[in-house]
């Protein structure tokens, strides 16, 4: 009878500390899951920038002289695109409310650029380039700035979820 005691709590011991390792396992995973996937949001939020960037250049390529315009107009609306197609992407994956809005909010950022290139690009079409130049260098500005500041933003509340679901992990892990 005691050995038969003794067995089972060898036994029910052996599946505790079981246990305890796969829980442990699942723990490590899923923090390590949890930070690969914020180090990409971090990238693709990174990636907003860079195309923000190469959407300015492109909108300053159709002012200068010795330029094909309809190349570089065709390449704004193109880049244009794939900016909107990216923060729409990143806003159907955001972690809470307030990603959700400051992506809104990049958007219509976006959007209000978008309008005041179309002004340019039709000065630019009736060969008013310095008109144009006026309107993408200064008055595009405050727009481009604005979306800039935005996925700045974005890109701090992403960090901040991750951080504290990490904070929680290890919460959680020192429970153990």
């Amino acid at each position: 009878m005691k050995q038969r005691r003794i067995g089972l709590l060898l036994t029910l011991t052996l599946l505790l500390a079981l246990g305890t390792i796969v829980q442990d396992f699942r723990f490590d995973q899923a923090f390590a899951n949890d930070h690969d996937v914020a180090v990409k949001i971090d990238r693709e939020v990174g990636a907003l920038d860079v195309q923000l960037s190469d959407l300015r250049a492109a909108q300053t390529g159709y002012l200068a002289a010795g330029q094909n315009p309809d190349f570089w107009i065709q390449r704004t609306t193109d880049l244009s695109k794939r900016l909107r197609e990216s923060i729409d992407q990143l806003r159907a994956a955001a972690p809470n409310s307030a990603a959700r809005a400051k992506y809104d909010a990049a958007g219509a950022a976006l959007t209000d650029l978008m309008s005041i290139d179309k002004r340019a690009r039709d000065l630019v079409k009736s060969d008013q380039r310095l008109l144009a130049a006026d309107v993408v260098l200064v008055d595009e500005l405050d727009a481009s700035q604005r979306l800039a500041g935005e996925i700045s933003a974005v890109r701090e509340i992403e960090q901040g979820a991750y951080v504290t679901h990490e904070e929680l992990f290890k919460r959680l892990k020192q429970l153990k």
